[in-house]
């Protein structure tokens, strides 16, 4: 049976405040545990968890249960996702294998959002470089189609000043 999950902001506001707030060292905590072992971490009843610094506020809230997994590329952890309930609850081995491989879709997601926003802030800070350059600075694909040419480039390749406008108008023959 599949529910849908209602974000409740104010549920638990202690527990978001204490969590948003601190930093999780490798190994400490459920978020820490989940790093270091690079797989699900559940913690069945978090009054009997060893290593659960939160525990207190979570206690104060009424959170019993907790699980985190990791967001991951290879051996490579980008993040961690915790979830908690008020209610005790095991973690079936299928839902176990559902998180891990969720985890790696995630983290291939992530590596390639941040990948191509990367790439973007690299183009653009070539642009701008090239745009500056007082060399002519040009790229072309596997066709030979100029992908960009910057101003330069009308200086050293037309110097009278009659530019690309009239070499491609006269069929391209220089």
């Amino acid at each position: 049976m599949f529910g849908l999950l209602k974000p409740t902001p104010d549920r638990f506001p202690d527990f978001q405040t204490v969590s948003r707030a601190r930093h999780f060292a490798f190994g400490q905590g459920l978020p820490g545990s989940a790093w270091q072992s690079r797989t699900v971490v559940h913690y069945p009843e978090l009054s009997l968890a060893q290593n659960f610094p939160r525990l207190s506020v979570a206690a104060s809230e009424h959170l019993r249960t907790g699980v985190a997994f990791p967001l991951y590329v290879g051996k490579r952890v980008l993040g961690i996702i915790e979830m908690f309930n008020a209610e005790p609850r095991d973690l079936a081995p299928a839902t176990q294998e559902f998180l891990v491989a969720l985890g790696g879709q995630i983290g291939v997601f992530l590596e390639r959002f941040y990948a191509g926003r990367t790439l973007q802030a690299a183009d653009a800070q070539f642009v701008l470089l090239a745009e500056a350059a007082s060399l002519a600075i040009f790229t072309i694909d596997d066709q030979s189609n100029i992908l960009f040419a910057n101003p330069a480039v009308e200086k050293v390749f037309w110097p009278q000043g009659r530019g690309v406008d009239w070499w491609e108008a006269d069929g391209g023959d220089a």
